[in-house]
């Protein structure tokens, strides 16, 4: 899946741990390169991943070029498909009518944007949110369900606005 080259026990089980922690003897770890090769010497049945080989490790290991590459195809085959919201303006949004949207921009049920907003596009405006006066929200933005955005304020792309406590 990850283009890897094994080296060492092929029956040994894999599970990713994140790098912060030392994982257990029966865990594998993805590890970039400098990073984690020094404590990588000192791992007794352990597989790791790494773009700089050592045959002085005695855990098990699965070499590739790129780490970072791989690990992100890993990811992508077992990570669940994103969630999608139709594009429009649902009937109980409260939009004024000087409102500027982009393309494919999804406002959801009961927000409320007020007068002389500019979102872009693909940006998806969640169930009882609140977009003030004179704000811009960029492009591919995701602005959870009750947010509250004040007056005039600027958001760039591809940003998460969390729901409001």
């Amino acid at each position: 899946m990850s283009g890897g080259e094994l080296h060492g026990d092929p029956d040994q089980e894999f599970r990713a741990q994140p790098p912060w922690r030392r994982p257990p003897q029966t865990r594998s770890h993805f590890i970039p390169p400098e990073i984690w090769l020094a404590s990588a010497k000192n791992a007794r049945g352990r597989r790791f991943r790494s773009a700089q080989f050592s045959d002085t490790i005695s855990a098990a290991q699965i070499r590739v070029a790129n780490p970072p590459k791989a690990f992100e195809q890993v990811v992508l085959k077992f990570a669940p498909n994103p969630i999608s919201f139709p594009a429009g303006v649902h009937s109980s949004a409260i939009i004024d009518p000087s409102v500027k949207l982009g393309n494919r921009v999804s406002i959801q049920p009961h927000a409320v944007i007020e007068a002389a907003v500019s979102i872009g596009d693909d940006t998806v405006v969640g169930a009882g949110s609140y977009v003030g006066h004179e704000s811009v929200i960029g492009a591919s933005c995701l602005i959870y369900p009750n947010a509250t955005i004040r007056e005039r304020t600027r958001i760039g792309a591809r940003v998460i606005i969390p729901a409001a406590p």
